[in-house]
């Protein structure tokens, strides 16, 4: 069969003991064969973000999202998982972890939304759908430095 997965990408940091974190993989068209090649053998992980701070986000997400990624990046939050689908209107959404709170930003349709603790996010105004992600971003990044 074929020679398997050349490297192990840790799912969590070591000595975090928190063992509920996974690790996001995509398909790598090149390894796809007809034979019968086990599933995970067609998979690779997704590349780490270069600062060392999650994993590494699509460029047509990063061209759009960027101040915000950077700010919630330096704030202490790391991209646990993204995706950007160009088939679905442009679709995406990155999830974030850090400062205990674990959140996700998306992107349907050109409406921007949060998901997260939904009694959280309505008292800072933040569950609910906005048109304009410098005013999403705004009350975003105001809620996360709290």
């Amino acid at each position: 069969m074929g020679s398997g997965l050349k490297s192990k990408v840790p799912n969590e940091a070591p000595g975090s003991g928190s063992g509920a974190d996974t690790l996001d993989f995509r398909l790598d068209p090149k390894q796809l064969r007809t034979s019968a090649v086990p599933c995970l053998m067609r998979l690779k992980p997704v590349s780490l973000d270069p600062s060392g701070c999650g994993i590494a986000v699509d460029k047509e997400i990063e061209s759009e999202f960027v101040r915000t990624l950077e700010a919630l990046r330096s704030m202490g939050y790391d991209v646990v998982r993204s995706k950007y689908d160009p088939v679905s209107f442009g679709n995406w959404y990155v999830e974030f972890r850090g400062r205990g709170r674990r959140f996700s930003v998306s992107k349907d349709r050109s409406q921007y939304f949060v998901q997260g603790d939904v009694e959280e996010l309505k008292q800072v105004d933040l569950y609910r759908a906005f048109n304009d992600l410098s005013e999403l971003s705004a009350k975003l990044l105001a809620w996360a430095a709290a």
